[in-house]
């Protein structure tokens, strides 16, 4: 089946939790597999065969779609997925204060690549401290020893550039931008703006509300380090407030 909607990140923002909730829906069929990555791989291929065996990944329904967060990061996704799937895809992305999101990514490095399951995938050694390993991105980015989604801690939430190249190929009217700190405050309007969105049946929510802020952080961000990445950001939101045409003072 082809997908008809995608969940494209942002990583660190909640997305595990909101792939969940949709896929509860009755009207939503999402891949078993939550990420699937088919289309920020390095080596792409659209071919007929590569594609069928995407496609396996779903089951017919009204919506049917897939979440993998790094859609919105990597360059040539919204290209890729125009030419595939098609202009009336529906688009999701979930963003996350940029600071704490970056943050997280890093507390996850730290705490899961040196396991043997991410080094047999050849993910890097996270030794550095928070500081030490956003003063370094520019040059790990560029130095091509790892894939750019791995140490693109702060690169990951500037989130204005990124949907940019989305709005460039796409209409607004396709794509839905959440705020997770808002649906921490309100989660049964935030989802049903989401529903509305995908042109489904509202749901009761009851136990759907719950989602755990940076669940991957070891210890506490400290007063120097946020106010470094928040200094850092702060042209990313006033652009990406322009783009939405809101205010986003609750990442302020």
């Amino acid at each position: 089946m082809k997908p008809n909607f995608l969940g494209i990140g942002a990583a660190k923002s909640g997305t595990t939790t909101l792939a969940n909730i949709l896929s509860s829906h009755p009207q939503i069929s999402m891949s078993k597999r939550k990420e699937l990555h088919y289309f920020d791989k390095e080596e792409f291929s659209d071919d007929e065969h590569s594609l069928n065996n995407y496609y396996k990944n779903f089951q017919t329904n009204k919506i049917i779609g897939e979440f993998t967060p790094s859609y919105l990061f990597m360059p040539k996704a919204p290209k890729r997925i125009k030419d595939c799937l098609g202009e009336n895809i529906r688009l999701l992305a979930i963003l996350r204060n940029p600071t704490f999101r970056a943050y997280s990514h890093y507390c996850h490095a730290v705490k899961n690549w040196r396991g043997e399951k991410y080094a047999k995938m050849g993910y890097p050694v996270e030794d550095l401290s928070f500081y030490e390993a956003i003063q370094s991105e520019p040059e790990r980015l560029t130095s091509g020893l790892y894939h750019i989604r791995h140490q693109s801690y702060f690169s990951k939430g500037l989130y204005a550039n990124q949907l940019k190249r989305y709005f460039e190929i796409f209409s607004k009217q396709s794509i839905k931008v959440v705020i997770l700190e808002e649906y921490i405050a309100n989660p049964i309007n935030i989802l049903n703006d989401i529903y509305d969105f995908l042109a489904i049946d509202h749901i009761p929510e009851s136990n759907f509300t719950n989602i755990r802020l940076n669940s991957q952080s070891d210890g506490k961000l400290t007063d120097s380090d946020k106010r470094y990445l928040d200094m850092l950001y702060k042209d990313s939101i006033i652009e990406l407030e322009t783009l939405l045409g809101r205010e986003l003072s609750i990442w302020k």
